[in-house]
């Protein structure tokens, strides 16, 4: 063993003693300012330690929009069964989109089902009928109030045939206020585009459906498909857009239609939901179909919206990715994206989510089992449609710039004095919130509901319930929640 001179030992320990505490003075600068910064993570395991966030105002108030599902019920059963009718009237929809989709295309009102016709497709023909008449929408319409978009059959039923399935549904007592002419003939593969081949054709024919609606039906308000596509066939014209074309040629109409999905491919990673990428995705679809260059009083329907889970492209384990349909966050995804849609303009007078029943991944409640429990995409819009019911306007919730939509999102709904929030954080980290900027009440009661990110969820027994009531407009949302605030 070597030994060194004394003098040469104090030196090593006086270098190595600086060292150390440049050290620990780094480490508790980047510590510091760590803390300071509060970063807030979407996914990981959930943090008990909640980080302080103040709301900094409202913007300016609008209108609030009717919300509501697709009503598309061709796998049953039907609407009148006693558990599921009573599932309906529980979620509140404001609106139901009638009969739903590319179903409408084939759709024959006199017989609650599809057509006798030799070109129905073969997906349609192996279904087994359910009764999806006038008469079980009727009684949709009387349990829940509910107003009607009625989907018109463009491609296989005539112009008379549909002025007269909307006689039929006002004297049975469902008002007729909203018409959507087709669905997605924009879509170069759809019913529509085979039969129209253009915009313009499209569009030239539906006004002759427009002034018939408005003759019999003044107050109806009418809407034409929209959405820019990249098949420049569909244009017949290098700079025109499918919106422009649509619009220049049937100017006189009340709206048109969007429908906005994300791709599973592109917002699922190995954590799940990715919530920033499904917010991102919500907004670049609404520009790259052009509905952000519009002009400024066009109004908008978006009558179907939701994750694709059918798009199963780029994905070996279909089952794996599909099981996230019924996780928790699926119930948070439903929240955002309205709350997203519902931000991108003031001019959207409608909302249907796609769907009521049917597919699991797509359902508010659960059919295929018969059990009628409330699914994820059921559950998020349950909150929701709990916040706007009987309200008349609504005023996004400001937080600190630092703080995202995705990560802490939040809407103040009003009637007059009567008033109720929405807050929902996606994030894995507890949140004490300061809401005295929004202007509530002192005190107001709250419900809460949260759960795993990722835990699988059929109906609320996995559910956590929190229930209190606010003090100075302070509350702490837990990770992943969902919370309802209101009067007494």
């Amino acid at each position: 063993m070597t030994y060194l001179p004394a003098k040469k030992r104090s030196s090593i320990l006086i270098i190595s003693l600086s060292i150390l505490g440049c050290a620990l003075a780094a480490w508790l600068l980047f510590d510091r300012n760590r803390a300071s910064a509060q970063t807030v993570k979407t996914t990981g395991p959930a943090k008990s330690t909640a980080i302080s966030v103040t709301a900094t105002g409202l913007e300016p108030a609008r209108s609030v929009p009717l919300y509501g599902f697709n009503g598309n019920n061709t796998r049953g059963p039907k609407w009148s069964t006693p558990g599921l009718m009573s599932q309906i009237k529980a979620l509140h929809p404001q609106i139901i989109r009638y009969p739903g989709g590319s179903v409408s295309d084939w759709w024959d009102w006199k017989t609650g089902w599809f057509v006798n016709n030799p070109d129905l497709p073969q997906k349609y023909r192996k279904i087994p009928k359910v009764d999806m008449s006038l008469s079980e929408l009727k009684k949709v319409v009387d349990a829940t109030g509910c107003q009607v978009v009625f989907t018109l059959n463009m491609i296989s039923a005539s112009l008379a045939d549909q002025m007269a399935m909307l006689h039929n549904a006002q004297q049975m007592g469902i008002p007729v206020n909203w018409v959507e002419l087709g669905n997605e003939s924009n879509l170069p593969k759809s019913a529509g585009m085979q039969k129209f081949k253009s915009a313009k054709a499209y569009a030239q024919t539906s006004q002759s459906w427009v002034s018939a609606i408005r003759k019999n039906y003044p107050n109806a308000k009418v809407a034409l498909v929209g959405g820019n596509t990249s098949n420049r066939n569909l244009i017949q014209s290098g700079k025109s857009t499918w919106n422009s074309v649509v619009l220049g040629a049937a100017p006189a109409v009340n709206a048109i239609v969007m429908h906005n999905y994300a791709l599973p491919i592109r917002i699922i990673n190995q954590s799940g939901i990715d919530f920033q990428k499904l917010y991102q995705q919500f907004v670049q679809s609404y520009k790259t179909k052009g509905f952000n260059n519009l002009p400024s009083n066009q109004h908008i329907w978006l009558t179907e919206y939701n994750i694709h889970w059918a798009y199963t492209q780029g994905f070996t384990d279909i089952k794996t990715m599909q099981k996230y349909a019924t996780t928790w966050s699926t119930a948070l995804g439903a929240v955002l994206m309205t709350s997203t849609e519902t931000d991108l303009s003031t001019k959207i007078d409608l909302l249907t989510f796609h769907n009521l029943t049917g597919w699991t991944p797509f359902s508010a409640i659960e059919t295929t089992n018969k059990t009628f429990n409330l699914l994820p995409n059921g559950i998020g819009m349950q909150t929701w449609l709990q916040a706007a019911k009987g309200m008349t306007k609504m005023a996004k919730i400001n937080f600190s710039s630092s703080i995202k939509d995705y990560q802490l999102l939040g809407w103040k709904f009003s009637n007059g004095s009567n008033q109720k929030v929405i807050l929902v954080n996606l994030t894995n980290t507890s949140m004490a919130v300061n809401l005295n900027a929004v202007s509530l009440p002192q005190t107001i009661s709250y419900h809460t509901i949260y759960s795993g990110k990722n835990q699988q969820t059929i109906g609320l027994s996995r559910v956590q319930k929190k229930n209190g009531t606010t003090t100075k407009g302070l509350i702490t949302l837990p990770p992943y929640s969902i919370t309802n605030l209101s009067q007494p």
